[in-house]
């Protein structure tokens, strides 16, 4: 598996420990028993498999993005490791800590930041709010004194300590759910679709903290999140999971190398010159499409840009402008779903 840093250090260094590992994690929902049917407002009637024999490590100063559609396994994930579900089979550790033999310390080093503002007090003040939740987890008054305005500088809201939650703007609740995740001072952050809720502008700033706060506390984080170009763009490593079966395990790098297939972009002076080029391509065996003055010709593997330009024959000369188009992410990734992974890719 190959592991990504944030800072200026892509790997991390050999023989280093794992803060989160977690191997053969699988975790199976059984039937639920007749007389408990009519108490359950949903049932399960056949083995239901979350998870099966996910392995992951992280470890300090990364973060790891789970990818996966809904179903995928990843909210049984999160809970496994912060002791709300038990796992069927495998292990999982925190620090060293068992998932599900020391839940109580696990969640002293976890820090949990939610999807949705239901967990948050609309009437309550930011230190209301952050002091209710310092006392769930066992903290003391004082450490909770002391901690509240050193979390609140760290995610931008000194100025809203004593503002009413429900003034706030989605992205001014997305960064309290952050600092209520920061306030024990956790080792180790586990992130539902932080940015699910705010608009561009304000995610883009909520991912700069995130990054700013892993590399600077060396935090482990794991996040999960539909926004593929957030996940592109915190150049993470990354678990895709699929009906609870990892499909891929590594850094967006390799993802590419094993499965991108770029389209190459010829523009030519007229559509009359690009309908012949495209013909030529078509002749030579290459999947080649015309739109107005430019044709788009797939790439195979190890392919480059000459196979095409010498397809071209007499065109050739008429080309004003190449240029390679990569794969879109959630093409990338989707391709990873429909075929089975690369032998020794995970």
């Amino acid at each position: 598996m190959t592991a990504v840093e944030i800072g200026p250090t892509t790997a991390a260094p050999a023989g280093t420990d794992g803060v989160i590992v977690l191997s053969g994690l699988t975790k199976v929902y059984e039937p639920t028993p007749r007389w408990m049917r009519v108490m359950a407002r949903t049932h399960v009637r056949a083995n239901v498999t979350a998870l099966d024999g996910v392995d992951l490590t992280v470890r300090a100063g990364q973060i790891c993005a789970i990818v996966g559609p809904n179903g995928a396994g990843k909210t049984t994930l999160f809970r496994i490791i912060v002791g709300l579900t038990t796992a069927t089979t495998g292990t999982g550790r925190v620090l060293g800590l068992d998932v599900d033999r020391d839940t109580e310390q696990v969640r002293q080093v976890v820090g949990w930041m939610p999807s949705e503002d239901r967990s948050l007090l609309m009437r309550a003040t930011c230190r209301e709010n952050l002091h209710l939740h310092g006392r769930l987890q066992g903290m003391s008054r004082r450490a909770i004194t002391e901690r509240i305005p050193e979390v609140l500088a760290k995610v931008n809201l000194s100025g809203q300590i004593d503002s009413v939650v429900a003034g706030l703007s989605a992205g001014m609740k997305a960064r309290l759910r952050l600092a209520r995740a920061l306030l024990p001072g956790p080792r180790v952050l586990i992130l539902d679709e932080p940015t699910g809720a705010v608009d561009p502008i304000a995610a883009h700033e909520l991912l700069g903290l995130i990054t700013d706060l892993v590399r600077r506390e060396r935090l482990a984080v794991l996040i999960s999140s539909h926004r593929l170009e957030e996940i592109e763009a915190l150049r993470s490593q990354t678990l895709l999971l699929d009906r609870g079966r990892v499909k891929y395990v590594g850094d967006l790098d390799t993802l590419r190398e094993q499965w991108e297939r770029p389209q190459l972009e010829l523009v030519f002076d007229s559509a009359a010159t690009a309908d012949r080029a495209a013909a030529a391509l078509l002749a030579h065996g290459l999947a080649a499409t015309a739109d107005g003055h430019a044709v788009r010709c797939g790439l195979r593997p190890a392919e480059g840009a000459g196979r095409v330009l010498s397809a071209l024959g007499p065109t050739a000369g008429e080309v004003r402008h190449v240029r390679e188009i990569p794969m879109p992410l959630r093409d990338l990734i989707a391709r990873a779903y429909r075929q089975d992974a690369p032998e020794g890719i995970r």
